[in-house]
């Protein structure tokens, strides 16, 4: 079903690893390390990268959301990079962690269902953040777009100053993020 917690904790612990990439394997053991379970992740992982297929989709289960959340519980602090299938990304998980380097996030498939929460607060834990990737569609049914920033969500102040780059897809235009996009943004990509 997937890889072991032992084979997950030995690639992450590979002290010169950078880049990972998982692409048509499940991130989610069958079983999940026990409490005595230490998991050495390496603090030197700059990139995380899961890419799914529809026939691994079918399978998803709940276990698989729990496993991302304990892998990014240890690599938070290294990671500069980050892309995930939305519909399997642990927001709540991500919006809890600090991300000291994180500059890409890109989530990209069905909507996430854990959480309403809007992106400005769910992901205002990544200051030195580049590149967002919100490429979202419906999980069921029609699509209900949600702003970034809702008009009605108060945030202290634009969570990432150094942001250049936002795609969008399904966007609003009464989104109040785009009236505060700070002085370094450069691109907008906006889709249906």
């Amino acid at each position: 079903h997937g890889a072991p917690w032992e084979a997950l904790e030995a690639i992450l612990s590979v002290p010169h690893l950078r880049e990972l990439s998982l692409v048509g394997i499940h991130p989610s053991p069958v079983k999940f390390p026990l409490d005595d379970f230490v998991f050495r992740a390496s603090s030197h992982l700059t990139t995380f990268r899961y890419k799914h297929t529809e026939r691994l989709m079918k399978f998803t289960r709940l276990t698989e959301v729990e496993a991302l959340s304990i892998v990014l519980g240890h690599v938070h602090c290294s990671l500069e990079v980050l892309a995930l299938p939305a519909q399997l990304a642990p927001v709540t998980t991500i919006s809890t962690l600090q991300w000291p380097r994180l500059r890409t996030l890109e989530l990209r498939g069905k909507q996430w269902t854990s959480t309403t929460m809007p992106c400005i607060s769910l992901f205002s834990t990544m200051p030195r953040l580049r590149s967002l990737v919100l490429d979202i569609t419906a999980s069921h049914g029609p699509l209900l777009p949600r702003p970034i920033w809702p008009q009605s969500h108060l945030v202290p102040c634009f969570p990432w100053p150094e942001l250049e780059y936002l795609h969008v897809s399904n966007p609003q235009a009464n989104d109040t993020v785009y009236s505060h996009l700070p002085s370094t943004f450069n691109f907008l990509s906006l889709t249906s």
